[in-house]
């Protein structure tokens, strides 16, 4: 999603096809900085035995300086059948240059506390080119077509959705310990309610529908934020749109099917709520409980 979608696949989640907002390349829209925090619950189970699911996701976006954005993310999930209790715990940070040609990347995650994996490292997109250097879990380099960093991923993709794109497509890197994969993700986007009022047009909201699988796009769900919140204020002003995403990589299954999806609404300032992630055999739903404005720097648009 644009960057909601890290938690357990590719993110973020998140490039009609619009090809001139592709990887790299300064963004207009411009994100807010917030930390938000988003309860998680079990929506589906088809192919599993969990009894349950309840997690939570805390972001936290700062902007420290004109030159760049940080994120903080972390996802905890605990998955409870009839015989145990298993915690999944995941931790990433990132460090993005405005213009979205570089990534500084740290993840790690447990599993009940035990068993720590960790990524890191950097990457870097020119000349058509992603390089990425991982110092953990080993020393290497991995060389990819261009990337758009989550980051430069949630511009682009406010970008195209303001320009009246149905869909946008594009290759991501988030950290991922196997860049290899080259990640690609796919948005179907149907404008929600605007600001005064406005509906998305009976097209719009039935070509979006068409071109997504896990519901309708154009639908919203009420309840999030609370409307006396200082989310609710935050964002009562803000354009928005429902988003529906899906993740592959080379590597994926034959049929074309995705590895991951996820839907979600997003706002004109790069916040995100209301999302369903979609995984093998489940799904979990996920609402914001709490969000907070962040303070940032003073830019002038050309400094961002």
């Amino acid at each position: 999603m644009a960057i909601l979608g890290m938690s357990a696949a590719p993110a973020s989640l998140a490039a009609l096809l619009v090809l001139g907002l592709g990887a790299g390349g300064a963004s207009a829209a411009q994100l807010l900085p917030h930390r938000a925090v988003y309860d998680l619950a079990l929506d589906q189970a088809t192919q599993t035995d969990f009894d349950s699911i309840d997690g939570r996701i805390v972001v936290e976006i700062t902007q420290r300086s004109c030159e760049a954005y940080e994120l903080d993310y972390r996802f905890v999930a605990r998955f409870l059948t009839d015989r145990e209790l298993t915690v999944v715990d995941q931790h990433i940070e990132l460090e993005e240059p405005v213009e979205g040609e570089s990534l500084r990347f740290s993840s790690k995650s447990t599993v009940d506390g035990l068993g720590e994996q960790a990524s890191a490292g950097t990457a870097t997109t020119r000349d058509g080119r992603t390089q990425v250097d991982y110092r953990e879990p080993d020393e290497r380099d991995v060389d990819i077509p261009a990337a758009a960093f989550p980051i430069a991923h949630t511009r682009n993709l406010i970008d195209a959705a303001r320009s009246g794109a149905f869909v946008y497509e594009t290759a991501i890197f988030d950290g991922d310990a196997e860049a290899e994969k080259e990640t690609r993700s796919t948005s179907i986007i149907a404008s929600l309610a605007a600001p005064g009022g406005s509906q998305a047009t009976a097209d719009e909201t039935a070509v979006a529908e068409e071109r997504q699988e896990d519901g309708p796009a154009g639908k919203e769900r009420e309840g999030t934020p609370a409307e006396d919140s200082a989310g609710a204020r935050a964002l009562r002003d803000h354009e928005r749109w429902r988003v529906s995403e899906a993740y592959y990589d080379k590597t994926g299954s034959a049929d074309g099917a995705p590895d991951f999806t996820t839907s979600y609404t997003l706002y004109d300032n790069g916040v995100s709520d209301d999302l369903t992630m979609n995984f093998d055999g489940y799904s979990l739903t996920g609402s914001m409980s709490e969000f907070t404005p962040l303070g940032a720097e003073d830019c002038k648009p050309s400094e961002r």
